[in-house]
């Protein structure tokens, strides 16, 4: 009784700084402050988003809890305690199940322990629909639930686990079974994520210890000859810097598999989609980066030689919404993809009172959640309330000259708003070869002018 109260007060506490801290900041202009801020009773590891709630895994010990809570105000709805740690979440396309996946203590038969691990599938209400046991440890697990129900798991290897990969078919949640659907060679094979494309036949990995990301055709084997680059070289020591994120296939007017991904090494963050007729990936956006880190320490996951995954990339479902950060920054980045000119554009910078773990936006891009990565807290942010109490960057006209400005071939750098040198020396260029003038304190005007010439087609 002595420890429940002794925990309970650290939660309280902690909560206490958490929002005195986040009210000072917010009041000195410093922080996005969140609609919502609740205090997990776990640690919490993972979370998904279905139209109504916020499920949030979690674990004390060697057990583990999935809670449900209401998405406008982070009310508990429900919980369901678990026998063993979850460790990745994920929700069914038709939000009628969720997957979770974790680790669960074996023994061998001369009584010692191993760690073996498990998928668990339940309904919306927390009632198991049914149990998986796996025959090994899925370390550090990455999951994929594809659109025909193939679920993809794959560990990571470790100084206690081998590698391990299973392919799942849970069409049928209660029937949920092994299936050589999909098969993968696992030799010198780390993997931060995999996605599947049926149709298009392929399998995409972003690799754990190279600065990669392949795509591979199916059926069969991993075949090397597909693999596609995304940076300067297949081997560089800051692996951990490359993290990809799948642009929802079901979005409206995607008949291409895309990808953003961002990279801490080189500081930028790439539009890719994967062009099937020459079976590459290509990046057709690219914006740098200028994310504030506290430090960049390349922190090793425990019992293996691999850095843990540095960069936090989520978007919206038309893109118009991409969160960038980091586990090791107090800043979060809002960018947006301009569909006309197929341009990553930079919105504005949002300082947090805390490190993220986990960031998940909503479809439409309108709510942001987000794990801490140092505290038990799970914040709720309206990214439309709260537009004002941000950093807001740059100005509308003046994003609007330098997309016309990148269009005519005076390369501006980022579309951010806010005029820089490369602005100021392509609007230079422009009244010198032109023979006009233009005054970027009236920006109506300047854009007036840039347009006429557009039209005119002296530009």
């Amino acid at each position: 009784m002595l420890t429940f109260s002794v925990n309970y007060m650290k939660l309280a506490l902690a909560a206490f700084i958490f929002l005195w801290l986040s009210s000072s900041l917010s009041e000195a202009g410093l922080v996005f402050n969140p609609n919502q801020t609740r205090v997990i009773d776990r640690i919490p590891t993972d979370l998904v988003l279905s139209d109504d709630f916020v499920f949030v895994i979690g674990a004390m010990k060697d057990r583990g809890t999935l809670i449900k809570l209401d998405r406008l105000n982070l009310e508990e709805k429900s919980r369901t305690e678990l026998e063993f740690i979850p460790r990745r979440i994920l929700l069914s396309p038709d939000q009628d199940y969720i997957i979770l996946v974790g680790d669960r203590e074996g023994k061998f038969r001369n009584g010692s322990s191993i760690l073996k691990s498990m998928a668990l599938i339940l309904d919306l209400d927390l009632n198991v629909i049914n149990t998986i046991p796996f025959q090994r440890q899925f370390a550090y697990p990455t999951l994929f639930l594809s659109s025909n129900h193939q679920l993809l798991v794959v560990g990571q290897r470790t100084d206690t686990s081998e590698g391990a990969y299973v392919s799942l078919d849970v069409s049928k949640p209660a029937r949920a079974y092994l299936t050589n659907a999909v098969r993968l060679s696992l030799a010198n094979l780390n993997l931060n994520g995999l996605w599947l494309s049926s149709e298009e036949g392929v399998l995409f990995l972003n690799s754990a210890d190279t600065e990669l990301l392949q795509a591979v055709k199916l059926p069969g084997e991993l075949a090397v000859s597909s693999i596609t680059n995304v940076s300067d070289s297949l081997f560089i020591s800051n692996s951990f810097s490359v993290s990809a994120a799948l642009v929802d296939p079901t979005c409206a007017g995607a008949d291409q598999t895309r990808f953003l991904v961002a990279n801490a090494r080189k500081q930028t963050l790439e539009f890719s989609v994967y062009n099937e007729l020459a079976r590459s990936l290509d990046i057709l956006a690219s914006i740098d980066v200028s994310l504030k880190f506290g430090s960049l320490r390349g922190e090793l996951l425990p019992g293996t030689n691999l850095v843990r995954p540095a960069m936090i990339v989520t978007n919206s479902c038309d893109m118009s919404t991409i969160m960038l950060s980091s586990i090791y920054s107090n800043e979060m980045i809002q960018y947006s993809l301009n569909p006309t000119f197929l341009t990553l554009e930079r919105i504005r910078s949002i300082p947090l009172a805390f490190r993220p773990r986990r960031i998940e936006i909503s479809p439409d891009g309108e709510t942001a959640y987000i794990l801490s990565e140092n505290t038990n807290f799970i914040s709720y942010y309206s990214l439309k309330v709260q537009k004002e109490s941000s950093n807001e960057l740059g100005d509308d006209k003046i994003r609007e000259i330098q997309r016309l400005l990148n269009s005519v071939g005076l390369n501006v750098g980022a579309i951010d708003g806010l005029v820089g040198a490369k602005t100021y020396k392509a609007l230079s260029a422009v009244e010198r070869i032109y023979d006009v003038q233009l005054d970027l304190r009236d920006t109506a005007k300047t854009l007036d002018t840039l347009q006429t010439l557009v039209r005119n087609k002296k530009m």
